[in-house]
């Protein structure tokens, strides 16, 4: 959902994927907030809890309460990072993290306090982060509630979609889009499937009267640390690859260059899309677009 900054060198330990099983990948999951995905985890072999779909956290995350409710033995301290502050929190060492067949052993986690997550949904226990997530090609479908994973070089490809380079920095999914209401023409965007809407930071969009884009109003960001609040906007054009898209809500946050690192210019919501497949060994993804944010083509 945010960015989770290690405050100890060496923090992800070695990750070890387990063999394969053939039953059908499919994990069925709920919503929350309408763009929110939860599905059954388990760890060391005991559950399901409910965990968020979080590809915009790099670090999967664990309530404290969980923590002690399974008896696990802090492996050190890291520092966790949000748009709106940090805290220093227990560090564990997982020795299993299993999604339906798909596991993963000896996988980093942090422990925090979740009330603001479980604010919105009291049963949430955990935040599945994109360390678990890239060990596998994903696919998140929302039009049918469920999410696959398959082995990266397995990995099946739907015709109806639009497949697009991506690039993976500092734990981030990275997907260029372009845009005129940007002030260098293009957006470096993280993948993250916690936040509801596109978010660009504001040092990001260019503000000119001639800008192709409105103000809107305020919403209230909510993250898995705290919640603030911020101005709106309404971008008239957004492409990726071949896909045009028009009229887009955009999250307006304030420049933070510590968060921002040099590396993106603000979030790109999975929501966004009905389907997308996203591989990060192979370095693409595969978008499929409800049409009703497309542009029309004029005409040749």
């Amino acid at each position: 959902m945010r960015y989770l900054r290690p405050l100890l060198t060496g923090v992800v330990a070695l990750v070890l994927v387990l063999p394969v099983s053939t039953a059908k990948p499919q994990v069925l999951f709920r919503t929350a907030q309408h763009h929110w995905m939860i599905v059954p985890a388990y760890i060391n072999g005991r559950g399901p809890f409910d965990f968020l779909v979080d590809t915009g956290t790099n670090t999967t995350l664990i309530d404290v309460n969980l923590a002690a409710e399974l008896e696990l033995k802090p492996a050190g301290r890291a520092l966790l990072t949000s748009f709106t502050g940090s805290e220093v929190v227990p560090r564990y060492l997982l020795g299993s993290l299993s999604v339906e067949a798909k596991s993963v052993a000896g996988l980093p986690a942090l422990a925090q306090d979740m009330r603001v997550v479980q604010g919105v949904d009291p049963r949430i226990r955990g935040i599945l982060g994109l360390d678990f997530l890239s060990e596998f090609a994903f696919l998140l479908d929302y039009g049918l509630q469920q999410m696959e994973l398959y082995d990266p070089f397995e990995a099946p490809k739907f015709a109806a979609g639009t497949q697009v380079p991506i690039q993976v920095v500092g734990s981030r999914i990275l997907i260029v889009t372009a845009t005129k209401a940007s002030v260098s023409g293009s957006w470096s965007l993280a993948l993250d499937s916690g936040t509801p809407k596109i978010a660009v930071f504001e040092n990001r969009i260019r503000g000119s009267p001639d800008s192709p884009w409105n103000w809107d109003g305020k919403v209230r960001v909510v993250t898995h640390l705290s919640s603030f609040p911020a101005y709106t906007c309404t971008v008239r054009e957004l492409a990726l690859a071949n896909l045009r898209l028009r009229n887009l809500a955009v999250i307006i946050l304030p420049t933070n260059p510590g968060l921002q690192n040099g590396i993106e210019d603000g979030l790109l919501p999975a929501a966004l899309f009905r389907r997308i497949l996203v591989n990060a060994k192979q370095n693409y993804a595969i978008l499929e677009v409800e049409s009703s944010v497309l542009r029309e083509h004029p005409k040749r």
